[in-house]
């Protein structure tokens, strides 16, 4: 690919090498859908500990979401790359990217002296949507970048085909990328406990300890930590979370309760 004749490893971190199999079955991606494709479909060959520490978050998450009867709306998988150097300019990059792979349109574009964004979706006719970002920094011989791809449902049954996950990462070079993974979903069942409560039991119920809260009443974030899952995020007291919980009640929603769980943690707004 043209795309990557230029680009160079600065920092390697292994976590999801590329799958040593195929799959050529169709799997319906609800929850357990996707659980399917995780568990089953990402074979590690280096790091096998920590992708089955993984696939039972989602596992573990999944089962929340069906035991707890919350309607669940959808689901997001992002894959975080690791930083790379780019012999050329951040206009070059990414005019090489939209030649590599037109089915991609640019929505959005940011470039100033320190900071350099371009955004790019690729809407299926299968109801996924795909997602390419970039984040770069200029340098004297070109930029250090950062690529992240993002697969997303807006319907919890839409069907999902391995294959092209697994082709996406090798294509884009994020066979080593940090993998993040979320539900989106809805309840009424709340019994009358604050939301603060409800996000504490469901963290309890992942098996991870609270370890900071932001509670505005009708929004609640609890971060948490399961120190027998993979991944994390550095809190800012040295504390660390793999488990993110957020409900929120909104007036639009009439006594819907909005909920979003999320491993390590939650990426995008909520």
């Amino acid at each position: 690919m043209l795309f990557l004749s230029r680009v160079k490893m600065v920092l390697t971190r292994p976590w999801l090498p590329k799958g040593e199999s195929k799959h050529e079955k169709m799997y319906t991606v609800g929850f357990l859908g996707l659980i399917l494709f995780l568990c089953v479909g990402m074979n590690v060959a280096s790091n096998g500990a920590a992708e089955i520490r993984f696939s039972e978050q989602v596992k573990a998450i999944a089962s929340l979401t069906e035991q707890e009867k919350l309607d669940a709306i959808g689901w997001h998988v992002r894959a975080k790359g690791t930083e790379k150097q780019y012999e050329g300019t951040f206009s070059e990059l990414i005019s090489e990217f939209e030649s590599d792979y037109p089915s991609f349109k640019r929505i959005s574009a940011q470039a100033d002296e320190h900071y350099l964004r371009a955004v790019f979706t690729n809407a299926s006719t299968d109801g996924l949507r795909e997602e390419i970002k970039f984040f770069a920094s200029p340098m004297e011989d070109g930029v250090v970048f950062e690529q992240s791809y993002e697969l997303i449902a807006d319907d919890a049954g839409t069907v999902f085909n391995f294959d092209t996950f697994e082709e996406r990462l090798t294509e884009f070079d994020l066979g080593d990328a940090e993998l993040f993974y979320q539900v989106t979903a809805e309840t009424d069942h709340l019994d009358e406990v604050s939301l603060y409560e409800q996000a504490k039991d469901y963290a309890d119920e992942l098996g991870a300890i609270e370890q900071e809260v932001l509670n505005e009443g009708t929004f609640v974030s609890l971060s948490a930590y399961n120190e027998e899952w993979s991944g994390g995020i550095a809190l800012n007291d040295e504390r660390t979370m793999n488990v993110q919980v957020a409900l929120r009640q909104n007036p639009d929603l009439g006594a819907r309760t909005a909920v979003t769980l999320g491993t390590p943690i939650i990426t995008t707004e909520y």
